[in-house]
């Protein structure tokens, strides 16, 4: 009670005398007397600094009995090997080596065409007809003929095997015989390039002559004919990721337009670097249960697995620093023989990264705790307190 009672007194001394130097001090102010203020300034920064003293004691004191409570907080995770892959984006273009412009084989005007847009045809179908000329009535000419020096060889040759008559006779009959054939071969032949069908089975896409059009062979096309059996995509892929492509490496290929989205892999790569956009080209098959949902000239993302690690150590790039030399470093924490945890400066040797996370090739081990958290401005050796430690 006592004690208290000295306290209260004291209180009152201070306010009291707190109150009285704020007086004194407004009315030193309105007296505006220099010699008086600046005795009073040179008093209050004495009691100013020995105010600073006495709290710099104070704070070390608090420091020496709570050692952890000013020590830089940090979070850490342990290291443990995982699978690490790496991938890249390109652009595919869907393709097919059945896509053609169908062209006439003979010259003459078109007399039919037996398909209209969107039909679909199968190898072998008649697609146009183009007049044939007279080609018909010529082969028909050729027929009779062929009949009489038919039966003209046929007589010779027997009356030949008789001995009765001349050979010159017998071999003129049989040249005129096989000449006569291989007439009507020929022309059997060019009446045949009058007819225009499909190489291939596929589809009708574009209608580009009409009925009465004269066609002239590599001139105007007639039709384009597609197939949509055997499409697949192709892509250019830069040439610095040659070593890390090959047939058989996986690929996730998606549309930015529809909903459209597999996986498959690389059928071909390319040996050769095009010198236009040092670039290598690969072919991707299109698997059966999806390649009716594409078209040829379709637009696709390629993401391509470039790099697979079974067992790898991954930290976020984010905690990467770099020293003067452009090192790169991370920190771990360690005990010391005082079992006081200290930030480790380790140098690392970086691999491969992908969406924001690295590959560790030498640094770490198992079982090192990473600074992921807190590591910015951290100094070698310093001592730091571990979040939920």
């Amino acid at each position: 009670m006592r004690n208290l009672f000295i306290i209260l007194i004291i209180s009152h001394v201070l306010i009291a005398c707190s109150s009285d130097s704020k007086k004194s001090t407004e009315q030193l102010l309105q007296q505006a007397d220099t010699d008086k203020l600046s005795a009073m300034k040179d008093s209050l920064q004495e009691e100013k600094a020995a105010i600073n003293a006495q709290l710099k004691k104070i704070s070390a004191k608090l420091e020496s009995l709570n050692p952890n409570e000013n020590l830089r907080l940090v979070e850490v995770e342990e290291a443990s090997k995982e699978n690490f892959k790496t991938f890249f984006n390109v652009q595919g273009d869907v393709t097919t080596d059945q896509n053609i412009l169908l062209n006439a084989e003979f010259s003459g005007m078109i007399k039919n065409i037996y398909v209209e847009e969107g039909d679909v045809v199968n190898q072998g179908d008649i697609i146009a007809k183009i007049d044939d000329a007279g080609l018909t009535e010529r082969i028909d000419e050729l027929k009779n003929r062929l009949r009489l020096a038919k039966t003209t060889y046929e007589r010779r040759k027997r009356l030949w095997e008789k001995n009765i008559g001349s050979e010159i006779e017998y071999l003129q009959a049989e040249t005129e015989y096989n000449s006569l054939k291989q007439s009507i071969s020929q022309v059997r032949k060019e009446l045949e390039k009058t007819v225009l069908r499909a190489p291939f089975n596929g589809e009708i896409d574009d209608l580009l002559a009409e009925v009465g059009e004269m066609a002239t062979p590599g001139a105007k096309p007639i039709v384009r004919l597609t197939s949509l059996e055997q499409l697949y995509i192709e892509a250019s892929v830069p040439e610095n990721y040659m070593g890390n492509i090959r047939k058989g490496t996986p690929v996730k290929v998606s549309s930015k337009v529809s909903d459209i989205s597999f996986e498959t892999t690389i059928a071909r790569v390319a040996n050769t670097i095009q010198e236009s956009n040092r670039s290598f080209r690969i072919r991707i098959d299109i698997p059966k249960d999806v390649d009716h949902q594409l078209k040829p000239n379709m637009v696709l993302k390629l993401t391509i697995n470039n790099y697979n690690k079974d067992k790898a150590f991954v930290i976020p790039e984010s905690i990467l620093q770099e020293n003067t030399s452009g090192e790169p470093y991370i920190f771990k924490v360690k005990e010391d023989a005082n079992e006081q945890l200290k930030a480790d400066l380790t140098l690392v040797e970086l691999g491969k990264s992908h969406n924001g996370e690295i590959e560790i090739i030498k640094g770490i081990k198992t079982g090192d705790k990473i600074v992921i958290e807190g590591a910015k401005g951290l100094r070698k050796d310093q001592e730091v307190k571990v979040k939920n430690n």
